[in-house]
């Protein structure tokens, strides 16, 4: 063919529509499965979702108040103040979850910087979490008790709630994570219904929009997707089923940079795929990390949990894996498949794989968790199983209710940062320095606030005394060993000036530089008489 009929080819329109149609537009015969009635939910399951939504909502909106974490602040300082165009663009840390900071530049716009609206992108994503785990445990088994206590697992669970009063991107993500459980249970159930095809690559792009660690869930779900098409196809279906998902890949792929070329204009790739992946520099390093990642992991995911919710939950699962082998059934093999999937893209990457990188799998775990019960037989030991997990998920809830404070980041924020910015109101301007570990935008975010003055760097000259802030995980020693450097030998003893309810703060005088060389002068004619 030559150039001209080639090109005349692709300009086709016709053409086009044809490849689409073929792709996209099979008709049932061409699927092998003929098109079934599902049985739809109750009025009383519906309201019980909404109530169980609700109460969810309510837990965690009870922790919107929460002091601010340095990585809030942070974001809000260098990121979501910034205009819309700017912090879209300018990708070069990892911090930067480009559609959840837009959004809440836009809530920062229209409302205030309260805590709360700072956090209602992640609120809104954190509370969806619980219809959308409803909806996948309904879809998984028809039953009403499944779906809803997969609803409680995720409107219980500590960690979750913890990222919903958090303002950062992983509850988008797991937001999205789940709306393509959903996606993919209908695309392998019912592949006749390819209007499902946009909406499961919409859902990658704005997770991946807002953290490229969307493709973590991605990979597992295309791997699931394929793997239905292979064993359970006909040849017909299954051709059409990899078309199809190689069309949606190659089309996600395309939309995913186009929605970063203008970071990468801006910033450059290499400063992009910097801070989208942080790379470990050895396999050996990046080994040696995931014992403690998946210790750290396992930490947050079972926190304020009860002992028998977590057997339940190994039970539940171990039934949905043994159901997946039996019947050959991707869909009750999500969460493995999950798992599996982000495993091999991140050791692939040799990307850092922290904790929080793995929130995605905690909504779809607990979902099938309790999908597993419906499995359980006879039906009056399922119910009892049911039952229990129900009291454990309620003991759960109230745990997480009672408590007064939730910390998400390894080390934990200086939760008192609120009283240290009340007590550098009450001191000269620009005559003290301040200094904590990890660093001061907590602190700078409630003087922000309060129009209060900023301190000054414990080396500037002007600088009469430092004040140390230790908190409770914290030693003296440590701060000073690690902040210290360049100044400590400037100033004298400590003393403890305050004692904050989960911090201490120390008082450094100044050693004047004219009373040092004056001692120094001193001592040096003594030595000389003598």
């Amino acid at each position: 063919m030559s150039g001209i009929g080639l090109s005349s080819w692709f300009a086709s329109p016709a053409r086009w529509g044809r490849l689409y149609r073929r792709t996209f537009l099979q008709v049932r015969r061409s699927t092998g499965v003929r098109p079934r009635a599902a049985p739809r939910a109750g009025k009383w399951f519906l309201a019980a979702a909404v109530l169980l939504t609700l109460a969810g909502a309510g837990l965690r909106a009870s922790f919107l108040n929460h002091p601010m974490r340095y990585d809030e602040s942070w974001v809000y300082f260098d990121y979501a103040t910034h205009p819309l165009h700017d912090l879209v663009t300018r990708y070069n840390r990892v911090a930067n979850h480009l559609l959840h900071t837009a959004l809440e530049h836009v809530a920062i716009r229209f409302v205030d910087a309260s805590p709360p609206v700072i956090r209602l992108p992640a609120f809104i994503a954190g509370t969806a979490l619980i219809p959308l785990a409803i909806a996948l445990g309904w879809a998984v088994t028809r039953r009403s008790a499944c779906g809803l206590l997969a609803g409680g697992l995720v409107a219980a669970s500590c960690v979750l709630v913890d990222y919903s009063a958090n303002a950062r991107g992983y509850t988008m993500i797991c937001a999205f994570t789940l709306g393509m459980c959903l996606c993919t249970v209908r695309l392998v159930r019912e592949p006749w219904r390819r209007r499902f095809w946009p909406m499961w690559a919409l859902l990658a792009l704005l997770g991946a929009f807002t953290v490229p660690i969307m493709v973590f869930p991605v990979a597992g779900l295309a791997l699931l997707i394929a793997l239905d098409a292979v064993m359970n196809g006909r040849r017909r279906r299954r051709r059409v089923q990899l078309v199809r998902l190689t069309v949606t890949l190659v089309t996600l792929a395309v939309a995913i940079f186009l929605v970063y070329l203008p970071a990468v204009v801006r910033t450059g790739v290499p400063t992009v795929l910097a801070a989208a992946v942080e790379v470990q520099g050895h396999w050996q390093k990046y080994f040696g990390s995931v014992p403690r990642v998946v210790r750290l992991t396992w930490q947050d995911w079972v926190r304020d949990a009860a002992a028998p919710a977590l057997l339940l939950g190994g039970v539940g699962l171990a039934l949905g894996l043994v159901r997946a082998l039996a019947s050959r059934s991707v869909v009750w093999a999500m969460p493995w498949g999950l798992l599996a999937g982000g495993v091999a893209l991140a050791a692939l990457l040799r990307a850092n794989p922290y904790p929080r990188v793995w929130l995605y799998l905690l909504p779809v775990v607990l979902t099938f968790a309790a999908c597993g019960l419906a499995l359980i037989r006879p039906a009056l030991l399922r119910r009892l199983a049911i039952a229990a997990l129900t009291a454990a998920v309620l003991a759960g809830g109230y745990r997480v209710a009672q408590r007064e404070l939730l910390v998400a980041e390894k080390p934990p924020s200086l939760v008192d940062a609120e009283a240290v910015a009340q007590m550098c109101a009450d001191l000269p301007p620009r005559e003290f320095g301040l200094v904590m570990l990890p660093m001061t935008d907590a602190v700078r975010y409630y003087a922000h606030r309060r129009d209060l003055p900023r301190p000054a760097h414990p080396v500037d000259p002007r600088v009469r005394a430092v004040y140390v802030v230790v908190n409770s995980f914290q030693s003296l020693e440590e701060v000073l060993r690690v902040k210290g450097e360049t100044w400590v030998h400037q100033c004298g003893s400590p003393v403890l000036y305050k004692t904050l309810p989960h911090s201490r703060v120390y008082r450094m005088e100044r050693i004047r530089a004219c009373a040092r060389v004056a001692g120094i002068v001193k001592s040096g004619a003594n030595a000389t008489v003598d």
